[in-house]
């Protein structure tokens, strides 16, 4: 999710957004993160711990925002960052609840490494589809590898 942040500013661009709006609109995306974060325990009470609704929810998110360009699909951005905030809490406690305290600290190192190369690695073929294909076509691109990263996760998931 955090990658095509990236791609927002051109987005707003095509969509027809006022470049002056740009700052409202990121601030904005913080805040959502922020509210849907605080409120995971809630929502994870209610959900359970149905990983998969989070990953449908993301390939959601892209498709809809590839569907057209406009002021109107930003929308769909706003969706990612719920995902984004929700997410990351969901993932904090699955750490805190799975991972001995001995070795909890270095899981986590692990997995902030581990998310920041992936977040660099993300940008540059990212990068070269949204010159090459369009930041409408690079959306959609993101949904499809969304699409196959939830069906691979639900077919080497555990049973539990």
């Amino acid at each position: 999710v955090e990658p095509s942040k990236w791609l927002i500013q051109g987005y707003l661009g095509e969509g027809g957004v006022p470049q002056w709006a740009n700052g409202m609109m990121f601030a904005s995306l913080s805040v959502v993160a922020g509210v849907s974060a605080v409120l995971t325990r809630r929502s994870q009470a209610r959900l359970g711990a149905a990983s998969w609704i989070l990953g449908l929810s993301l390939v959601f998110g892209y498709a809809l925002a590839g569907i057209a360009v406009s002021a109107w699909s930003f929308g769909a951005f706003y969706l990612l960052q719920v995902i984004r905030g929700y997410g990351s809490v969901y993932l904090a406690n699955a750490v805190q609840r799975r991972v001995r305290s001995e070795v909890r600290a270095t899981i986590v190192s692990v997995k902030s490494t581990a998310e920041k190369l992936a977040y660099g690695a993300a940008l540059v073929p990212m990068g070269w589809c949204a010159d090459n294909l369009g930041l409408q076509k690079t959306v959609i691109v993101l949904a499809v590898i969304s699409l196959g990263m939830v069906i691979t996760m639900l077919m080497v998931r555990p049973k539990e």
